[in-house]
C-alpha cells in the first residue's frame, strides 16, 4: 500500500508514530514505513501536489481505546476529521498531515 505525501520525513515520523514502527530511509521518492499486516507493508511516495480531493480508498486501524489513539494521531501532526456512530459504538475518522483520512476502529461491544 503506498500513500502519497508532500514530506517524507514528516510523514515517516507521523505513519510509523501511528503504526508504533521504525520507518526505514528514504529510497528517491519512497519510503518504507513497515507491515501493516502479513503481507501487506505500508510505503510513501513523495509527490510535489497536495491532496485535493477525497479519499477514493482509505484503510481501517483497530485500536483497543479510540480516546487514545485519536490523541496519538493529534500529537503525530493529524487531525480529527470526525466521529461517526452512536452510544453503542463510536469510530474515528482522522487524517495525515497531508490530509490522507483513514479510520479508527475500537472492538464491538
Amino acid at each position: 500500500m503506498v500513500i502519497d505525501v508532500s514530506d517524507l520525513e514528516r510523514g515517516a515520523i507521523f505513519w510509523g508514530g501511528v503504526l508504533g514502527q521504525e520507518p526505514g530511509k528514504p529510497s528517491g521518492q519512497y519510503l518504507q514505513v513497515g507491515s501493516i499486516s502479513p503481507g501487506v507493508n505500508l510505503y510513501l511516495q513523495q509527490v510535489p501536489e497536495s491532496k485535493s480531493v477525497k479519499n477514493r480508498v482509505h484503510f481501517d486501524l483497530g485500536v483497543t481505546n479510540l480516546d487514545e489513539a485519536v490523541s496519538r494521531v493529534l500529537a503525530l501532526g493529524g487531525k480529527k476529521v470526525r466521529n461517526e456512530g452512536d452510544d453503542s459504538y463510536r469510530m474515528g475518522i482522522v487524517a495525515d498531515p497531508d490530509g490522507n483520512e483513514f479510520c479508527l476502529l475500537p472492538p464491538m461491544k
